[in-house]
């Protein structure tokens, strides 16, 4: 059975993809959005990595 950690655990485990960092687990299509800036600036509102 795996362990579930606590949220707190999770804001201070980066999450490591190749040579990338992250700091948020929180991953977004940009394909739905009409353009590369307001998909940015939406992303970014949500507190996911640009």
């Amino acid at each position: 059975m795996t362990e579930l950690k606590s949220y707190q655990q999770l804001e201070e485990d980066d999450l490591h993809i190749g040579t990338s960092v992250y700091k948020s687990r929180l991953i977004v299509g940009t394909g739905k959005y009409p353009s590369e800036n307001i998909a940015k600036e939406s992303i970014i509102n949500l507190g996911s990595n640009w």
